[in-house]
């Protein structure tokens, strides 16, 4: 039976408590979590060593004893932990539409925009809303029946959405083309979905392309959505903490 030298065990008890904690950690699908756990994984680092000998210089010595090649592979594992959360597949998405301003008479943004109905199990019509704002933001409110759709804007106006990013995004519109981008929600992650269509009036617009890059890739679908307009006073404070 081969005999491992002390400095040697203390080696591999300290990685085997360590990557315990990575392998709890990837076993859930939690990595985003991995440098938050950092310091509880750190803390075992010291308590292992310490439950090997109490006396604090000859932990220190020990510790300075250790092969090269150990600190190497301990310090190889460190850093390929923090790597894990750059290559988060589980981080939200980038808009790629950038923010401007608009001024223009294509549509008109004094209320919000309803369509592509879709029918609850209770067999009620849901219509999305889009709210447009001047500085180029956008808010999916959500769905609701129609006739609720002023009782709904006038709620949310009152509420705070500032922190709430699935709600938010972005529209641009050149000539008789719109494009709407904004967050869902999901639990990997938020993706960023992208529409685009052509402008029918400046009360009707036809969604007719979508683009969605979530964790799993990019997927383009054709869809048909048409919207309305609907005038109304009341409209949400724009203002949030993801779209400046």
């Amino acid at each position: 039976m081969q005999v491992f030298s002390e400095k040697t065990q203390l080696f591999y008890i300290v990685c085997y408590k360590f990557l315990n904690c990575i392998k709890f950690t990837l076993k859930y699908k939690m990595r985003k979590l991995i440098l938050k756990l950092l310091p509880v994984i750190m803390i075992v680092f010291v308590q292992t060593l310490i439950s090997c000998k109490h006396d604090r210089k000859y932990i220190i010595l020990k510790f300075k004893k250790m092969k090269m090649m150990h600190f190497i592979l301990l310090f190889t594992v460190l850093t390929s932990c923090i790597s894990c959360e750059k290559m988060n597949p589980c981080k939200d998405k980038e808009l790629t539409l950038k923010r401007t301003e608009y001024s223009g008479q294509e549509l008109r943004i004094d209320g919000f925009y309803y369509g592509n109905p879709n029918t609850d199990s209770q067999g009620k019509n849901l219509y999305e809303l889009f709210i447009l704002y001047e500085n180029g933001i956008l808010m999916l409110s959500g769905t609701i029946e129609f006739s609720k759709a002023e009782e709904y804007v006038t709620t949310i106006a009152n509420s705070n959405q500032q922190n709430t990013k699935f709600v938010w995004g972005l529209f641009d519109i050149e000539e008789i083309n719109i494009s709407l981008e904004h967050w869902v929600a999901a639990q990997c992650g938020y993706p960023a979905v992208l529409r685009s269509g052509e402008i029918l009036n400046d009360t009707t617009f036809v969604l007719n392309k979508m683009v969605r890059r979530d964790s799993e890739g990019t997927t383009e679908t054709d869809i048909n959505q048409e919207f309305h307009f609907r005038q109304f006073d009341i409209k949400p404070d724009c203002t949030n903490n993801f779209i400046k």
